[in-house]
């Protein structure tokens, strides 16, 4: 549910959804490869913080490093006697699935509202910078 939250894009921006996804598997990634170094505790965690924004800093992932941070935080949690890897794949696939939820209710408005001639705020800057 909150990976649904954090990668829906709410302006119709098809492009930030597309970047919050792949941000999201970015911190799903790093912290399904920190689980299998030691059971999540707090150095683990900063160190998948640092992780990731180095990570999405480089993919050019600037405005969806905080849906990353997200996910890497989602996964990390763990709160459980056993150190289990499959709870960490099981939050893995969760967010993957959030994230299809969430790309995929971003189309289904977009093409709604392509339909109903309402403009997005993307065609709107698009139409503004024409003009001038």
């Amino acid at each position: 549910m909150v990976s649904v939250v954090v990668a829906i894009s709410p302006d119709n921006k098809v492009s930030l959804a597309i970047d919050r996804m792949k941000a999201n598997l970015l911190g799903c990634a790093i912290g399904f490869f920190l689980f299998f170094i030691h059971p999540p505790n707090l150095i683990l965690l900063c160190i998948g913080v640092i992780m990731v924004i180095i990570t999405g800093l480089y993919f050019e992932l600037q405005g969806s490093i905080r849906s990353a941070l997200a996910a890497l935080v989602i996964l990390m949690l763990y709160n459980g006697p056993v150190h289990d890897w499959t709870l960490a794949f099981n939050r893995l696939i969760c967010v993957v699935i959030g994230c299809l939820i969430a790309l995929i209710v971003t189309l289904s408005f977009n093409y709604i509202f392509k339909l109903l001639n309402i403009k997005s705020s993307e065609d709107k800057n698009t139409k503004t910078g024409d003009i001038l």
